[in-house]
């Protein structure tokens, strides 16, 4: 259950964006490329999100970039969190608001809190629009039972995402050259797991400290509610 007042803030932007009709950027999982490849989905014929035409959010207690990928500075989000809404036919990638990645609401501000890192130094990150989910199915699986062990396709817009750590000076850019998929398993049943290696990122600051590398990895679960599901 979702009970901070972001959440609940997001709750309310996605419903009224929905309702007025706001344009969200329409990048779609369909074509948007992962490394050196393109992701497409290959859905069964009577695939559709279940259920359809719903307002949903997903929401992470533990976002954690690594950079570089293999060892170096760790940074925790508590809460990563966006808003959406479910669609048809088929399982066509879903706009969603830009998400959060902070440490909650500070109750005395009531202001975000920046997220914290292995160094004991605070870093922010803010997103852009363009961010999209789409759900891929395995192929074939008519005959069985929901839930299935598919996948949920995230689409990072270029530049979605910059990391700033004012006390080392350094300012990370996740997917700088264009859009990126990052893939994780999800059950169907509200629950998504992400673990990649290869997210694109460009470092600006002096090195050292701030790291000359172009990949970082990132890991979190998230928890969609309601959750929908492919429907086969």
């Amino acid at each position: 259950m979702f009970r901070s007042r972001r959440v609940a803030a997001l709750a309310i932007a996605a419903v009224g964006a929905l309702a007025l009709g706001t344009a969200w950027a329409h990048a779609s999982a369909n074509t948007a490329r992962s490394g050196s490849s393109q992701i497409r989905n290959a859905p069964d014929t009577d695939d559709l999100y279940k259920p359809n035409a719903t307002v949903f959010l997903a929401n992470s207690t533990s976002a954690q970039f690594t950079v570089p990928a293999t060892g170096g500075i760790t940074v925790t989000c508590n809460n990563s969190t966006t808003a959406g809404k479910t669609k048809g036919p088929g399982l066509a990638g879903l706009p969603v608001l830009p998400p959060s990645f902070d440490d909650g609401i500070d109750p005395n501000t009531g202001q975000p809190r920046p997220c914290h890192d292995n160094q004991g130094q605070t870093d922010t990150t803010t997103t852009s629009s363009g961010w999209s989910f789409s759900e891929k199915d395995i192929p074939n699986d008519e005959a069985a039972s929901e839930p299935n062990a598919d996948h949920l396709l995230i689409v990072i817009p270029k530049a979605g995402a910059v990391v700033v750590n004012p006390a080392l000076g350094c300012t990370i850019t996740v997917s700088p050259n264009g859009p990126f998929v990052v893939s994780g398993l999800y059950n169907d049943n509200g629950t998504a797991t992400f673990n990649i290696s290869n997210l694109p990122i460009s470092v600006a600051g002096p090195s050292p400290p701030c790291p000359a590398v172009t990949t970082a990895k990132f890991v979190a679960t998230y928890t969609i509610g309601p959750p929908f599901s492919d429907g086969s």
